[in-house]
């Protein structure tokens, strides 16, 4: 009996390195979907984002501070140019194929 919970053993860590090493050649797809967007060369945009947030805020019991509160005022700004890129070579390794 124990002979064959050796190799049963043996048999599961083979297929956990078997599984943990098939991902080794495998490729990502990209992250970052919208990074390349299909607009035309050249293309200025200007984007403005504003955000005002206000509330109570909460705080352990225990300490001393009571009734706090908070008035949040955000505003963020972006400048995107499009540009000609040209593509880029693939990233999967040689010798992975």
């Amino acid at each position: 009996m124990i002979c064959a919970r050796a190799g049963g053993s043996r048999a599961v860590a083979a297929l956990a390195i078997v599984v943990l090493l098939l991902p080794w050649c495998a490729s990502a797809q990209e992250l970052e979907p919208g990074a390349y967007w299909p607009i035309p060369k050249g293309l200025n945009i200007f984007t403005v984002a504003n955000s005002f947030n206000w509330g109570d805020l909460a705080f352990d019991p225990s300490a001393p501070i009571d009734e706090a509160s908070a008035q949040i005022n955000t505003t963020a700004l972006a400048f995107t140019r499009a540009f000609n890129l040209p593509a880029a070579p693939p990233t999967r390794a040689s010798w992975c194929q």
